[in-house]
């Protein structure tokens, strides 16, 4: 029962910086790219908070406490680059291609491109964030473990 508790509030802590990216999305309202944005950022929200779970369970076997945070760095880099992935799937998607940006439709290469500033400009705070809420989560493991 605690290593279900300690997994989840685990999980919980290394979501945050996906529910930061989804009310930053939501500011996007009305936009054309909001949908894509909206379904990477569940995407993030949900293998965060599933890695922040079943992975907390192992860096709770650990017996150095940079170890469980390095584990639970990981899965979360592992989380924002599934996004990205994500986000890059939806760009070759009508989502993207074919909707009016505002000076002409968008195509192939606009997409691509969108998705490719997006990860240059949206991963150093991401990774930043990822890591205060990696050393937050390995230090509720390391400290809930028997």
């Amino acid at each position: 029962m605690k290593k279900t508790l300690i997994g989840l509030l685990a999980g919980f802590i290394l979501a945050l910086p996906a529910l930061f990216f989804l009310l930053y999305v939501h500011t996007f309202e009305g936009e054309y790219f909001f949908a894509t944005y909206r379904v990477m950022g569940l995407a993030f929200w949900l293998v965060s908070f599933v890695a922040g779970v079943i992975v907390s369970q192992q860096a709770s076997f650990t017996t150095s406490r940079r170890r469980a945070i390095l584990i639970l760095f990981v899965s979360a880099v592992g989380a924002w680059l599934l996004a990205l992935m994500v986000l890059g799937l939806l760009s070759l998607t009508p989502l993207c291609i074919g909707q009016d940006n505002g000076d002409g439709s968008n195509d192939l290469a606009l997409c691509a491109l969108q998705t490719i500033l997006v990860a240059v400009f949206y991963s150093p705070p991401a990774l930043f964030m990822l890591g205060l809420a990696s050393g937050a989560a390995g230090l509720v493991v390391y400290s809930g473990r028997e």
